[in-house]
């Protein structure tokens, strides 16, 4: 008798967890070494460092990066196996991620501080219930 054995897809994304993260949440976070993303090791405003890699990046990603944003899943060790664990954060239903708006030029919603949108799905829930 054959067993089935039924699998997550996980990404097929092959720019590394640190430049996935900042393309999704517009956050550089620079570890004690090994650090991959767009960023130069001492600045953390990711407009510095948009370029043609990040939006060559952002358009061969572009869809599976919205359609995990829009899941509100995790960024696990299922869903991404290069996930790191102080990266670890979520998608966001009712938003956008950082490089659709920084990158494709659309507007965040009216909701939302004046600027982009908040880092992560945790800081939006935050602006939403404060005050």
């Amino acid at each position: 008798m054959s067993t089935i054995t039924r699998r997550k897809r996980t990404s097929r994304i092959n720019i590394g967890p640190y430049k996935r993260h900042e393309l999704l949440f517009g956050e550089i976070r620079y570890p004690v070494y090994g650090y991959s993303g767009y960023g130069d090791g001492f600045g953390t405003d990711l407009t510095v460092f948009i370029s043609d890699d990040m939006r060559e990046d952002w358009n061969a990603n572009r869809d599976e990066l919205v359609s995990f944003w829009k899941s509100g899943e995790f960024t696990d060790f299922e869903t991404f196996s290069d996930s790191l664990p102080w990266l670890f954060d979520r998608g966001y239903t009712d938003g956008l991620p950082w490089a659709s708006l920084n990158l494709d030029g659309r507007r965040p919603p009216q909701e939302w501080p004046v600027g982009n949108a908040p880092l992560s799905p945790f800081a939006t829930h935050a602006c939403r219930t404060a005050g």
